[in-house]
């Protein structure tokens, strides 16, 4: 009795190709993409807890815009 899986996979050896450094420049960039979204998240944050206020402070008028003070608070 033959193996029919067996078989097939003998046709089909070679049907795939990975290109690794196309692989492994995709991921140094999805790493690199999500290791700056972490540390700009944390910087907003630790900025937040020292300033006591958002990334924008409520201002008149309909758009957000930075504070500035001389503090850079």
């Amino acid at each position: 009795m033959k193996n029919v899986a067996h078989e097939s996979e003998k046709s089909i050896s070679g049907a795939i190709k990975v290109d690794e450094k196309e692989v492994g420049r995709h991921l140094d960039a999805l790493v690199r993409q999500s290791v700056e979204e972490t540390l700009n998240a944390l910087l907003n944050a630790e900025a937040d807890a020292i300033c006591k206020a958002g990334r924008y402070a409520a201002r008149s008028g309909s758009t957000p815009e930075p504070e500035v003070t001389s503090a850079g608070c």
